[in-house]
């Protein structure tokens, strides 16, 4: 699971531009690429949840 402080920062309308594209690359992601975010609230376990969201193959990464 990611780092929850670092999916905050990239995410939040309050953090300057610089501590975002830090997280995004701590996170693993090209900071100069768009993010797409989808929040899931569910008792199923991430690994259920992120092969529909994100099947093999595609692009992207599930955190």
């Amino acid at each position: 699971m990611a780092d929850p402080a670092l999916v905050e920062l990239v995410i939040s309308s309050g953090s300057d531009d610089a501590a975002g594209a830090r997280a995004l690359r701590l996170l693993g992601f090209a900071a100069d690429l768009p993010v797409h975010v989808i929040a899931v609230r569910s008792k199923l376990l991430l690994d259920r949840i992120g092969g529909p969201v994100c099947p093999p193959g595609e692009s992207g990464t599930v955190l």
